[in-house]
């Protein structure tokens, strides 16, 4: 009688494809003696897996490798996220180049898009650079992530990187796009977003932007034609449900269908903030006017309709909504809601916020003006806790949160990392 084929334990065994080699099952580090690749393990079945990858190489489960893929906002988070209890300790990298882009971060990796056209890619552990990627132009736009593929414009350009492929190179330099195209116009303008079938791009022509799908497997055009929204003055497409939504400044609403690119427009009675991002909530998208009122436009089978919530009184600087919670930056502090606009607490001092905070869970963090990390809780609008983060640095971008970590990123480079439990 044969004997049975003995079982490969994939709990013991490093997951890249270049390696394979046998690991300590439960190494509190998570990475490779061998090749020094990190992995991630499955909560279920413990098997060993690559960084990024969203199902169980051994047991199929779904691992949410989605922790912060696009800029702050633009869609719902796949998954809640733990509530903020304690500030810890904190250190900082500097990265010697301009950024004007937030940082990107998922499984324990944070990617900084610098404006020279560089990706550096920084391990959340310790913030050492473990390479980067040549982008091949300026980056001002936000680049996004989406199923183990990094899409990030430069310029005009638009350029698709195989993190998998990436991640498997022992020198972590030269890898080349598995696709590029340039868009319609002369420069992408705003921040990308992407879906497991496309990616979503706005450029800039004198005074229109055309909205473009390119798939995301090899950047052919996913729709039949690009649509042309006929000015400029617009916020970043957001993805509400199964349809992108450009909210112009004048009020004007552009609704595309993600799958065709079919397009319906209508107006609002509203103005419409050109300094605070749209944000997307668990019913809508959340919107402020330039006087601090703030308002929900809901599309759903029924239409279009907007429910005003809160009237702050003073412009906002952004906006920030997760967990039945909504969290408002302004020049003289933060203020939070629950989700139908009743009031729960204001910070009211002489801090200026001008990047929208983080909410987590019932928690929220913040960055002010100063680079200091303020920790609040949904029922105290006192901060918790406060740690110096970005001290005398230029805030350009809200911070992002990792497993581990709060990152934020100034706009001379430097990379503050902030432990969190």
């Amino acid at each position: 009688m044969a004997s049975p084929a003995p079982m490969f334990e994939l709990w013991k065994h490093c997951p890249q494809l270049a390696c394979g080699e046998p690991i300590e099952p439960g190494d509190a580090t998570r990475s490779c003696p061998h090749c020094r690749s990190g992995y991630k393990v499955c909560p279920t079945c413990r098997a060993t897996n690559r960084l990024l990858v969203e199902h169980c190489r051994g047991c199929g489960r779904t691992l949410g490798a989605d922790a912060w893929p696009t800029h702050a906002g633009l869609k719902a988070p796949a998954q809640g996220r733990a509530s903020i209890k304690t500030l810890g300790q904190n250190f900082s990298r500097h990265l010697d180049a301009q950024v004007v882009c937030p940082p990107l971060a998922s499984d324990r990796l944070v990617f900084v898009p610098q404006l020279d056209g560089q990706i550096a890619v920084l391990q959340e552990d310790d913030g050492k650079q473990l390479g980067s990627l040549h982008a091949g132009g300026r980056i001002e736009a936000t680049p996004v992530l989406c199923a183990g593929a990094l899409f990030v414009a430069a310029g005009r350009s638009l350029r698709a990187f195989d993190l998998y492929e990436y991640l498997d190179q022992p020198s972590k330099e030269g890898t080349r796009p598995f696709w590029s195209r340039e868009a319609a116009g002369d420069t992408v303008i705003q921040p990308l977003v992407a879906d497991e079938r496309a990616v979503y791009f706005v450029s800039r022509r004198g005074r229109e932007a055309t909205l473009e799908a390119a798939n995301s497997a090899d950047g052919s055009p996913a729709w039949p034609e690009p649509v042309s929204l006929h000015t400029q003055a617009t916020h970043p497409p957001v993805v509400v449900n199964d349809t992108l939504v450009v909210v112009a400044f004048d009020g004007h609403v552009y609704v595309v269908r993600r799958e065709t690119g079919r397009l319906e427009s209508f107006s609002i009675n509203y103005r419409i903030s050109p300094q605070v991002y749209p944000c997307v909530s668990e019913a809508g998208l959340l919107l402020a006017d330039p006087d601090g009122l703030v308002y929900e436009l809901v599309i759903d089978h029924r239409g279009a309709h907007v429910n005003q919530l809160f009237d702050h009184g003073v412009p906002l600087t952004g906006i920030a909504a997760g967990g039945g919670l909504i969290a408002l930056a302004h020049n003289s502090g933060l203020t939070l809601l629950t989700s139908n606009g009743s009031l729960r607490w204001r910070f009211d001092s002489f801090d200026s916020f001008s990047v929208p905070p983080l909410v987590a869970g019932r928690s929220v963090f913040a960055l002010n003006d100063t680079g200091d990390g303020m920790l609040f809780d949904e029922l105290n609008g006192n901060p918790q806790a406060k740690a110096r983060m970005l001290a005398g640095s230029e805030i350009v971008a809200p911070p992002v949160m990792t497993e581990k970590r709060i990152v934020a990123v100034s706009g001379e480079g430097k990379a503050a990392f902030l432990d969190w439990q």
